[in-house]
């Protein structure tokens, strides 16, 4: 085993940490934010009453849609898997160009773990989609759309 390979492999494994590092402070970061906005919304009402007629209003309700985080985005999350999967099936048919250039075994092993995490994003998103669409989930968008044709 060459150590440029091992060098590879170990850049790739630092990179893949960096990257989850850093998804992981942004996910803090907006817990923090949601926290503090849902604590400035408590201190604004003077009792629990106020607050809950408030959220049984229909504005209350979408707020705690967009706090929840959970309602209204399946779409999104679609789309960021579909993203996803491209980049890396782009990626992995890169690697395997690279590794029939250069002949390294190793580079190929790399190229179908990269098209296989590919294909299983892709799925991922095909799978999601026929749910949300079973489910009506996606049925807000597709309103929304039908109206712009109109």
């Amino acid at each position: 085993m060459s150590w440029s390979l091992v060098a590879l492999v170990l850049g790739e494994f630092a990179f893949v940490a960096w990257v989850l590092w850093l998804v992981g402070r942004a996910l803090q970061e907006r817990a923090r934010r949601r926290a503090e906005l849902q604590a400035r919304l408590f201190d604004r009402f003077g009792s629990a009453q106020e607050l809950v007629a408030f959220l049984e209003t229909e504005q209350g309700r979408r707020l705690q849609d967009a706090l929840s985080g959970r309602r209204g985005r399946p779409h999104a999350r679609i789309l960021a898997a579909v993203q996803i999967g491209v980049i890396l099936l782009a990626l992995g048919v890169g690697l395997f160009v690279l590794a029939w250039i250069t002949g390294q075994n190793g580079m190929l092993a790399v190229a179908v773990v990269t098209v296989a995490l590919a294909v299983g994003f892709l799925a991922s998103a095909w799978a999601s989609h026929g749910l949300s669409k079973a489910w009506g989930l996606l049925a807000g968008a597709e309103r929304s759309r039908d109206s712009l044709r109109a």
